[in-house]
């Protein structure tokens, strides 16, 4: 079974990210080919909002309300 980010298309551009959570800390990165656009983020607190957080960056990147695509 081969490994790797899972890539999805919003508004037109491709978006490769990964992201987790963990017991004290969550991440997410996402990669926008293309664009010149990478996105990062890194919290020491494992309920952060980081749906909303990367909802947010999505639409800054892409132009796409948060939670759509």
């Amino acid at each position: 079974m081969p490994y790797g980010p899972p890539a999805h298309i919003v508004e037109g551009r491709w978006e490769l990210s990964r992201g987790g959570i963990h017991p004290g800390s969550c991440g997410h990165w996402s990669i926008y080919p293309g664009t010149g656009w990478v996105g990062v983020v890194l919290t020491n607190n494992d309920d952060a909002p980081l749906r909303e957080i990367t909802g947010r960056q999505r639409q800054a990147i892409t132009g796409a309300s948060p939670g759509g695509g």
